[in-house]
């Protein structure tokens, strides 16, 4: 019917099925190691699940930037942000 996607939100995550990226990341890791690794479908579904729900209540109604927005704040800059100046540089010359 319709060739484009036209998304309902401007800011609306990119969604593999019914999941967010970051939400399919933690689902899937536990369930991949899991299955092919130890031999483990179940744990890797109860695992995957809980972390998936953990994840979820922890995101809670403040949406998919919340977790960027955290960790910039209060992890070290493992994580480089493209136009972001450093959290701790108060100062700038001028």
């Amino acid at each position: 019917m319709n060739a484009y996607h036209l998304p309902r939100y401007l800011d609306e995550p990119f969604r593999f099925m019914i999941w967010t990226l970051d939400e399919c990341v933690v689902f899937g890791i536990p369930f991949v190691i899991a299955t092919f690794y130890l031999d483990a479908v179940i744990s890797g579904l109860i695992v995957g699940g809980s972390l998936l729900l953990c994840l979820r209540k922890l995101k809670g109604d403040a949406g998919h930037t919340f977790l960027y927005q955290w960790a910039y704040w209060h992890l070290p800059p493992i994580l480089r942000f493209k136009k972001m100046p450093l959290s701790y540089q108060r100062f700038y010359r001028g």
